[in-house]
């Protein structure tokens, strides 16, 4: 067993955990390359006598979502850990799996997290945390969690300082930024270089802009791009995410990652950093482009002032947000709360919920008025659509914490032969989809959940959308909650078009990819299937969703997780 080397922890707290098993289930927690193996891993090594590792996206490539969750529960009977540390990236674990978790094994305590809270709350994490004892957040200022009734909640995030550190490397290069060229960066950049900016763009995507070509350096492994931090003067941080954030902006990870290599940040407005540093936060903000544009100047010719703040965010990164200081943080708590159980299991909902299906609207309003006057909402049942048994406490609960008067949650599209194989992402394709009219086509009445009051208003349209006279068209900002759970699938289900890619996880290439790439796809169960679905079954649209993502670099290297984007 390592030793331990936390300063702050006390030796009885040590002791504790070294004779306690630990059970992680995150994406790449087995890989020492990425993020979660390589920094967080070995610290519950060093700490606990056993280290159980399920590697979420390696088991999800190799089984599939439903061997996956097999698996899991196998672990967790075998072992009864005290403790699970569970770190997801969407739906590898099922909501029936993590309730699951405290029916087998009582007493253990559940650790979740999610990195990205300011822009999943509503939709994914006011759900995931209800599963949690502790849930892990990198917001300094979640108030929306405890408005929630979220009590469980533990500021946790911090950068490996091992890792990411001073290199004292000459700073040849003025200004550098690494990421996608999502939301409005490409406007922002395009203005820099139209002003004489020395600047240089690294990570995926930016290779079809003719205007880069010039200053695109492609995508960089973890130590190229520790190395061009350490060899910037101004390193970029555009801090809007890929949906819209519930607050403004988000917190970006590269905010401590550029501090704790002693090199400068600019950071695109984001308010709460208020909350992690208590001054000189302004001073490296810009709200406009022509904000970024004058401090870039200001801080290349006022060097002993860039050198001055770059050592103040330095020093606060090391004293405060070390991934060690905040694991000894977490220590601390789980041990003052060895006895204590936070977690009881999904709270009881007192309201009442009821479906109406078609043969109920063929019977008419006044039928229709009489069976929902005791029920406080509706679901719906139409075609051969098959509903989760958490469908039903998860809309309630949607309704209920956002007083909104829909709830429309995930699905899956399925095949008898290959399963799940698309998912449709309701929150995403809502925001992103260009045209509504794709979006609200893409809509299914098994999805919605409505308030009494809603569905009595609409009475005369739920009778026209489930006789195929109208489509599902009510949806918008302020009348709808989204739940991003898959709590739905749908076997016959007909996609005209219209921004697929933005609208659908395209769940069969997490099967496929892995499978082409070996020496014989042909060995492969799940190809087998796959070929049958699309030839035998004749799932034209499959078929020609295979061949256009196929011919995508991106997808290769996202769905083999070879680094080829920093966000």
């Amino acid at each position: 067993m390592c030793q331990t080397r936390f300063n702050m922890v006390p030796q009885n707290v040590i002791r504790y955990f070294k004779d306690k098993k630990i059970f992680i289930a995150g994406i790449n927690c087995e890989d020492e390359k990425e993020l979660t193996g390589r920094d967080i891993v070995p610290l519950f090594k060093k700490t606990f006598k056993k280290t159980i590792l399920f590697d979420l996206r390696k088991n999800y490539f190799l089984y599939g979502r439903e061997i996956l969750n097999n698996k899991f529960i196998e672990i967790l009977k075998n072992e009864n850990p005290e403790y699970i540390f569970i770190s997801l990236g969407y739906d590898e674990l099922s909501v029936e799996t993590l309730d699951a978790i405290k029916k087998i094994c009582p007493k253990t305590k559940i650790i979740s997290q999610c990195g990205d809270d300011n822009w999943r709350f509503e939709d994914w994490s006011r759900y995931f945390a209800l599963f949690s004892d502790y849930y892990l957040t990198s917001e300094k200022n979640p108030s929306y969690f405890l408005e929630d009734g979220i009590k469980n909640i533990f500021f946790w995030y911090g950068v490996d300082t091992n890792f990411f550190k001073p290199l004292n490397l000459e700073k040849t290069q003025d200004v550098s930024f690494v990421g996608t060229p999502m939301v409005d960066r490409y406007n922002y950049l395009k203005f820099l270089l139209e002003n004489k900016i020395n600047l240089r763009i690294f990570s995926g995507g930016w290779g079809i802009y003719p205007d880069f070509k010039k200053i695109y350096g492609g995508p960089l492994t973890n130590e190229d791009y520790l190395k061009k931090i350490n060899e910037t003067k101004l390193n970029l941080c555009f801090s809007k995410g890929f949906l819209a954030a519930k607050k403004n902006n988000q917190f970006k990870a590269r905010i401590f990652e550029v501090s704790a290599c002693k090199s400068f940040l600019l950071l695109e407005n984001y308010p709460d950093l208020k909350y992690y540093f208590k001054k000189n936060y302004n001073k490296i903000i810009f709200k406009t482009q022509e904000e970024l544009l004058e401090k870039i100047k200001y801080y290349l010719e006022n060097t002993k002032e860039r050198e001055e703040l770059t050592e103040y965010f330095y020093n606060e990164v090391l004293k405060n947000y070390s991934l060690e200081k905040q694991f000894e943080k977490l220590l601390k708590i789980l041990f003052k709360e060895k006895n204590k159980i936070r977690n009881r299991g999904l709270p009881k909902l007192p309201e009442k919920i009821i479906e109406i299906n078609e043969e109920d609207i063929k019977k008419g309003i006044n039928f229709l008025k009489e069976k929902i006057k005791k029920v406080d909402y509706i679901s719906f049942k139409k075609g051969d659509s098959m509903p989760s048994p958490y469908k039903d406490f998860f809309q309630i609960y949607s309704l209920k914490k956002s007083k909104k008067e829909i709830s429309c949650c995930d699905y899956y599209i399925y095949s008898n032969k290959i399963g799940d194989y698309m998912h449709f992402m309701a929150n995403r394709s809502f925001k992103t989809v260009s045209k509504k009219k794709y979006f609200f086509s893409f809509l299914d009445i098994n999805q919605l959940a409505v308030t009494r009051k809603f569905f009595f208003k609409n009475i005369n349209k739920f009778e026209k959308i489930f006789a195929n006279q109208e489509g599902i068209n009510m949806l918008n900002e302020d009348n709808t909650v989204f739940v991003s759970i898959p709590l739905i699938r749908i076997k016959t289900f007909k996609i005209k078009g219209g921004d697929i890619e933005k609208a659908f996880r395209l769940k069969f290439l997490d099967r496929l990819f892995p499978a082409l790439k070996s020496k014989n796809p042909f060995l492969d169960e799940y190809f087998n299937n796959f070929l049958k679905e699309v030839f035998l079954d004749r799932n034209i649209f499959l078929l020609k969703c295979s061949f256009k993502t196929l011919l995508n670099k991106s997808n290769w290297y996202r769905l083999l997780g070879l680094r080829n984007a920093i966000t």
